[in-house]
């Protein structure tokens, strides 16, 4: 073999020795399932606009692959559509360790026929990141849940309880 040919040779080594470490240290996400419930309270607040109404939600919840955390919504009801609808909301899970998860929420609510004060809650969204070690997390999330409004019908702010259930996938980014 020729001077040439081995430093040809021995540069081509290098060059995929060097392609193979850059590529094994930008590891690829890591892909968590989600099962998590929260217990919530919310309020029904009127808004200037007839039907539509502010609906802070506040709870803790339980995701086994994560940990416990509290959840922190804001969103708005509006009553005008049939069934009602779940305008965009954010939701803030902040875990024990402080670090924070995402998510943006559109979902609808359908009063129980028995009892309009029970409503049965559907809504999907995407995880739209967070802090630690949920910064630059994406997924999706379904939340099925349970709602009852503790207060008279037309008693404002009106309060009530739930129940949500968090069901899906979050790609975290490798440490």
């Amino acid at each position: 073999m020729t001077r040439l040919s081995l430093f040809k040779s021995l540069g081509f080594a290098l060059g995929c020795a060097a392609l193979v470490l850059a590529t094994a240290a930008v590891a690829p996400p890591r892909t968590v399932p989600i099962g998590g419930t929260f217990g919530t309270t919310f309020k029904l607040i009127p808004t200037p606009t007839p039907g539509v109404f502010d609906d802070p939600i506040e709870g803790v919840g339980n995701v086994p692959t994560l940990g416990f955390c509290t959840v922190v919504v804001e969103q708005t009801v509006d009553f005008r559509t049939d069934p009602p609808t779940l305008n965009p909301s954010e939701w803030v899970l902040t875990f024990a360790d402080g670090d924070q998860l995402n998510v943006s929420f559109h979902g609808i609510g359908t009063p129980d026929q028995t009892n309009p004060a029970f409503v049965r809650l559907s809504a999907t969204r995407a995880i739209t990141g967070g802090t630690g070690r949920f910064q630059n997390a994406t997924g999706e999330l379904r939340a099925p849940g349970v709602a009852h409004v503790d207060t008279p019908p037309v008693v404002f702010p009106a309060e009530g309880h739930g129940t949500v259930a968090l069901e899906g996938l979050i790609r975290l980014k490798a440490p």
